[in-house]
């Protein structure tokens, strides 16, 4: 199957000032394309950039065959064997890429995707009355005998609402030290380390359980999106 590009130019194409689009920002696209191809890291590329229904930028560049010294075509078919490329093209797009005309902004903005996009640890139906804090409890996790540090991505900490880590035995029993009363306040962002009043570290060679208590008088604003668990590194 191939692509009927006369028609694509002819009913689709546009300027890129007519669909929001500035031609400055995206002159680039193409430089960065042969950049590639200078370097021998890509044969050839067909960039294509489109808004509202319409193509803005459709270019060839470098060779579909180097063998047969065949220049790109726009209609060539390719292999996609990564999958994650569009999504991680998108992500720098929402980065990089900024609204136009340009006095609107500066140039700048930042993806709004939720931090590790899977999901979160928040507290829930927080009307109902409970004895202990909303939590959550891992797995046992075997840290091999080696010390280790607790980080977590976490985002809206506040005087109103704290997360606090207790560590477990095996027993589901806070170790000595590592109490939520012992857990120091965190602050919101990505891999915030977990400071207890004796440190950071976590020394102790049985198997451990972590737990996360939401607290506060608004448990449920604070969202954990990751939990990490990692060697300890020498001090």
């Amino acid at each position: 199957m191939k692509m009927n590009t006369a028609d694509l130019n002819s009913n689709l194409s546009a300027a890129p000032n007519e669909v929001g689009l500035s031609a400055e920002h995206l002159a680039p696209i193409s430089a960065t394309a042969q950049a590639f191809i200078d370097d021998g890291q890509l044969a050839g590329a067909v960039t294509v950039v489109a808004r509202h229904g319409k193509v803005a930028h459709f270019e060839t560049h470098g060779m579909m065959d180097i063998a047969a010294n065949k220049p790109m075509q726009k209609d060539t078919i390719f292999r996609i064997y990564s999958m994650t490329k569009p999504i991680a093209t998108a992500a720098v797009m929402l980065l990089c890429y900024a609204p136009w005309p340009e006095q609107l902004s500066n140039s700048v903005r930042i993806a709004t995707w939720k931090r590790d996009r899977l999901g979160y640890f928040q507290a829930a139906d927080t009307t109902r009355k409970t004895a202990q804090p909303r939590h959550v409890i891992s797995a046992p996790i075997d840290l091999e005998e080696q010390p280790c540090s607790i980080s977590l991505n976490v985002d809206g900490l506040s005087e109103y609402g704290q997360v606090t880590v207790d560590i477990l035995d095996k027993h589901f029993q806070p170790l000595d030290g590592y109490a939520s009363e012992d857990c120091l306040p965190l602050t919101s962002g990505f891999h915030q380390k977990v400071n207890w009043k004796s440190g950071e570290r976590i020394k102790v060679k049985e198997t451990i359980r972590i737990r996360l208590n939401f607290t506060g008088i608004r448990p449920e604003d604070p969202k954990v999106y990751a939990i990490y668990v990692e060697k300890a590194r020498d001090s």
